[in-house]
């Protein structure tokens, strides 16, 4: 198999969204159910692992941060309401790849037409909660959902609000965030450009109000984010995020510009605390755009998504730690990652 460049640090452009050999051996590497049998077992029990603690973080109401749960409850443990949004979001789509019915249907039964519209409502009723950060992995969840429900009316129309509250809440905020600059956390903007567009809006309207946003407000600011200091409470990494969303919809940038890859983020020495749970996430997001690189045909990109990979999946206490600092989210965060190296939103 041969590197898709001659210069491993040159990103790989072409994006057909078809089969080809090297997201085949993406597939193959983790164990999808495919043509191709697996290459090794490891991959597979990874993504079982972080399934179960998911899963247990779902059902875990307390410790619990305290804020509000939403009407239905189905959102109720795994800390905090957005990660066990996006806590679901994970097991729905590791279900769905992976073949696992079981698991489909456990979670699934939690999220009927009732408990979809119950919660679609409340927000509908209440605009300054989860905004922006749960509303964006809400819509991503949705979406997710369209896979298994299609013909949902439930399901589309609260899929169809989320998409009008986030369109017109880009539009009406400013980015950078503030005047002392970018935000690395729960408000930031460009993370929920970036899952808005992980959801794959197909409406022309919305696609053309994103690509509004991407001309006013990211391409005038792009270069400032490699210039952005990340403090201790960041749990993002703003450069990976920007590089995903030019793999996402790189609009008339092509080629598209080359992620480092040496850059990734300092693990933090043991025992994980409070101080020091958001940089496991950091790490987490600096891996996504080397997965879709990977998924590409980039295999020094492989090659470095692999090795950070394991080393961060060795320690454990970054993600199956103390639940009220990483169980409860840090493990959906890597399997971003994992899905983004077996195929493209």
């Amino acid at each position: 198999m041969n590197a898709v460049n001659s210069n491993p640090r040159i990103a790989s452009t072409p994006d057909e969204r078809t089969e080809t050999g090297h997201a085949a051996f993406c597939r193959s590497y983790w164990g999808v159910p495919s043509l191709y049998p697996p290459t090794t077992t490891s991959g597979s029990l990874r993504i079982t692992e972080l399934a179960g603690v998911i899963e247990t973080a779902i059902a875990t109401n307390h410790p619990h941060h305290n804020s509000y749960c939403g009407p239905t409850g189905a959102f109720g443990g795994c800390y905090d309401w957005h990660s066990a949004v996006h806590g679901h979001w994970a097991l729905i789509s590791i279900a769905r790849v992976m073949g696992n019915t079981d698991l489909q249907q456990r979670i699934v039964s939690r999220l009927d037409d009732a408990t979809l519209r119950a919660e679609a409502d409340f927000l509908q009723t209440d605009p300054t909660f989860e905004v922006p950060y749960g509303r964006a992995w809400f819509l991503l969840l949705l979406r997710e959902l369209k896979h298994i429900q299609p013909g949902s009316r439930v399901r589309g129309e609260a899929e169809d609000e989320a998409q009008r509250f986030l369109l017109d809440w880009l539009e009406q905020s400013p980015y950078p965030e503030s005047s002392s600059g970018f935000s690395a956390a729960h408000s930031s903007w460009l993370f929920t450009y970036m899952l808005f567009l992980m959801s794959r809006p197909s409406a022309r309207a919305v696609i053309d109000r994103l690509a509004a946003l991407r001309e006013s407000k990211i391409e005038p600011n792009r270069r400032q984010l490699w210039e952005v200091q990340h403090s201790s409470w960041d749990f993002m990494y703003l450069p990976a995020v920007q590089a995903v969303v030019d793999r996402l919809d790189p609009g008339d940038r092509v080629p598209i510009e080359p992620y480092p890859l040496e850059q990734s983020a300092s693990l933090c020495t043991s025992p994980v605390d409070r101080s020091t749970a958001h940089s496991a996430g950091a790490a987490a997001v600096h891996l996504w755009p080397l997965a879709m690189e990977s998924h590409r045909g980039n295999l020094a990109a492989r090659s470095a998504f692999h090795a950070r990979f394991d080393q961060i999946f060795a320690r454990t206490d970054l993600w199956a730690g103390p639940f009220e600092h990483v169980s409860h989210w840090v493990p959906q965060f890597l399997w971003m990652a994992i899905w983004l190296e077996i195929e493209q939103p």
